[in-house]
């Protein structure tokens, strides 16, 4: 890790014998400021297949972090979801240069972790081929080592599956993850994960700290000074459930 940790002779072997712990993110809101084309694609969603209905505040708030198929199977159970799939997609893709960014800070964040040789990771229930556009269209994806994803319309991993999966191919025990819902925090608890909440949206703040992250942040500077401090993160275990 390339700094002096201060602590006893039995933690100071700890971390050596760790190494770096895997940085594991989300994708949309951590990685990816994808709530405007988000937003956006539920309206032409909504414009286009329904007449009296409008997505609404609330229904925003509804779909942060949850995945697209799901949520437009719960709008528009009459329609066919892939077709309302599709129409959403191609609407994202049509804007992907203007209403899709990186997070602030998350560039020079990437680029430091691979300086300094951590395994980066990435769990999504968006789509895998959707992921790689983004990544390849802002020059994120040299960064990335490992991406669990939706591979198919039908197919989708639990927040734990996927973070069991990452880990494995990162071959790292010691995960930190970086979510940006309480969803995201709950799944880290439940697998052992370090959990930092990284929260760019006030109105999700008070959610996100009832779900008891290790570490909040909206600045990816502060989790870098997290990085270079004291290894709290060494008493956390990727631990899988026993299977009979």
């Amino acid at each position: 890790m390339g700094k002096k940790v201060k602590g006893s002779k039995a933690l100071r072997k700890k971390v050596k014998e760790i190494g770096n712990p895997a940085i594991i993110f989300s994708f949309d809101g951590t990685i990816m400021d994808t709530e405007p084309a988000i937003f956006a694609s539920y309206r032409h969603i909504f414009a286009k297949f329904s007449k009296n209905r409008r997505f609404t505040a609330e229904e925003e708030n509804k779909v942060i972090g949850q995945s697209s198929l799901r949520m437009l199977k719960e709008f528009f159970p009459k329609e066919d979801p892939d077709e309302l799939l599709k129409e959403f997609r191609l609407y994202q893709s049509f804007h992907l240069n203007d209403l899709i960014q990186p997070m602030p800070g998350v560039e020079d964040f990437l680029k430091w972790l691979r300086k300094h040789d951590y395994p980066i990771g990435i769990i999504s229930s968006r789509n895998r081929n959707s992921i790689i556009t983004m990544l390849e269209h802002t020059g994120l994806k040299q960064y990335i080592d490992v991406i669990i994803a939706s591979s198919t319309k039908d197919h989708e991993y639990t927040g734990t599956e996927s973070l069991y999966m990452a880990s494995d191919l990162l071959k790292k025990k010691c995960v930190i993850y970086i979510g940006h819902t309480p969803a995201h925090i709950m799944n880290g608890h439940l697998v052992g994960a370090f959990t930092v909440a990284y929260n760019s949206n006030p109105k999700m703040l008070y959610d996100i700290v009832e779900a008891g992250p290790d570490f909040v942040t909206a600045d990816y500077r502060q989790v870098q000074k997290l990085l270079k401090g004291e290894p709290l993160w060494v008493a956390y275990e990727i631990m899988k459930p026993q299977t009979e």
